[in-house]
């Protein structure tokens, strides 16, 4: 026996018309995201998990103001993504302007890959050492497996520029000497 599920636009239209559970419904598919994606930028700043844990509630907040009057056009998803992104930056700018710099937090490993803990480390650094702009396309390009597209809209910058910082993001990887003879790197 199967269980109805009802689609994003459903939930949506139902959530706009205040319905709480459709609302939830939206938030337990989603801000699992928010989490994944704001301590992926936030990795490496003190306390990242509770930092991103805030970006979470931000965002939450940010997605319930969306309603009622949501667009049934729109992606949930995409929204809590950018909500997300936003938050994390905000939150990873006010720790910068306070000057709290902390050791590298591990970000997490998709969870279908063990990669070696030798090049995740090496990996991870050369992510690490990268500018903003750049690391956070490719948190979301290859930690979160987001479109393109996806990207554009969370960072809300021109499809140009996701592919135009992927592009630099792997030239700066490749001829990073930490990742210098590793094989299976693939920066494409």
């Amino acid at each position: 026996m199967t269980t109805y599920e009802p689609n994003d636009q459903e939930l949506v239209a139902a959530a706009n018309g205040g319905d709480e559970a459709a609302f939830a419904i939206l938030c337990r598919r989603y801000l699992p995201n928010a989490y994944n994606v704001a301590f992926g930028i936030l990795a490496g700043f003190p306390d990242a998990r509770g930092q991103a844990e805030d970006a979470v509630q931000i965002t939450l907040t940010g997605f319930g103001e969306m309603f009622p009057g949501f667009p049934h056009s729109d992606s949930p998803r995409q929204a809590v993504i950018k909500l997300a992104v936003r938050a994390a930056r905000g939150l990873r700018d006010k720790a910068r302007r306070r000057r709290e710099y902390a050791e590298v937090v591990d970000p997490p490993a998709p969870p279908s890959v063990e990669p070696d803990p030798l090049l995740r480390d090496l990996v991870r650094a050369a992510v690490e050492s990268l500018s903003d702009a750049l690391r956070d396309v490719v948190v979301l390009r290859y930690w979160r497996s987001l479109s393109y597209e996806e990207i554009a809209e969370a960072l809300d910058i021109p499809l140009g520029t996701v592919r135009s910082r992927l592009y630099l993001a792997a030239k700066v990887l490749r001829d990073d000497p930490r990742l210098k003879g590793l094989e299976g790197l693939n920066c494409e």
